[in-house]
């Protein structure tokens, strides 16, 4: 079994789409808590 070393954009885009969706989801838990408050 041969491990293939993902491409740097690759591992641009991975890092990319997780900091987007945890900025996305903080956003939203301070904007649902700012409601309940």
């Amino acid at each position: 079994v041969k491990f293939n070393v993902p491409n740097i954009t690759n591992i641009i885009m991975i890092i990319g789409g997780i900091a987007v969706i945890a900025i996305g989801g903080f956003i939203f838990i301070r904007k649902r808590k700012n409601k309940e408050v």
